[in-house]
């Protein structure tokens, strides 16, 4: 069953690069690398010690070439080798899935892209989901100056399993949906990007 889900999951990824390969590079491999680091010159950076990110089973340097990196941070020292590492020992994002139109047939150029990110509050705490949060709401208004529309839905893993939907972010991404119809949406439509 695990690889007949692998293999269907690449299939919907392969069709939504296909339709729109930029937007897709920023959806699938840019926006996910600045979840997974915290560095002072890319987009998402929070200046506390406390600010969890990062996503499990995530290789930057496979996902984000240096051509694709270069392109969008020109200046950013984050991957010189004399730099500190902008990643994370212990990434807090268990999993991270597109859900909503990205990969369907009802995808168009003006689709957005809501994000699942799957944590667990017990691990990050209150002010750490507070922060993680944050770096979302900053990393969204990043891919918006891009032209891209991206949410970030913030969602504990433990309390989804039973049908509670706290929202951990007060924009967009906690807004008009029924938490609930979320839940179905991400089972019917999900495209899994990275993490477990």
């Amino acid at each position: 069953k695990i690889k007949r889900y692998q293999e269907y999951n690449r299939s919907r990824k392969i069709r939504a690069i296909r339709y729109q390969p930029e937007t897709a590079a920023m959806l699938f491999q840019v926006l996910p690398f600045l979840l997974h680091c915290n560095y002072p010159d890319l987009p998402g950076f929070i200046d506390l010690p406390k600010v969890p990110y990062g996503i499990q089973r995530f290789d930057p340097e496979k996902t984000v070439d240096m051509d694709l990196f270069t392109r969008y941070f020109p200046e950013s020292t984050a991957r010189d080798r004399k730099s500190t590492s902008p990643y994370s020992q212990k990434p807090c994002i268990h999993t991270l899935k597109t859900i909503g139109r990205i990969g369907t047939i009802a995808q168009s150029a003006k689709s957005d892209c809501d994000y699942w990110v799957s944590v667990r509050k017990e691990e990050v705490g209150e002010e750490g989901l507070g922060l993680l949060g944050e770096k979302c709401r900053l990393i969204e208004q990043w891919a918006m100056e891009q032209g891209v529309e991206a949410y970030f839905f913030l969602m504990d893993i433990d309390r989804t399993r039973v049908n509670e939907f706290d929202s951990f972010v007060g924009d967009e991404s906690a807004g008009s949906a029924l938490k609930l119809l979320l839940k179905d949406e991400l089972f019917r439509s999900h495209i899994l990007v990275a993490g477990k």
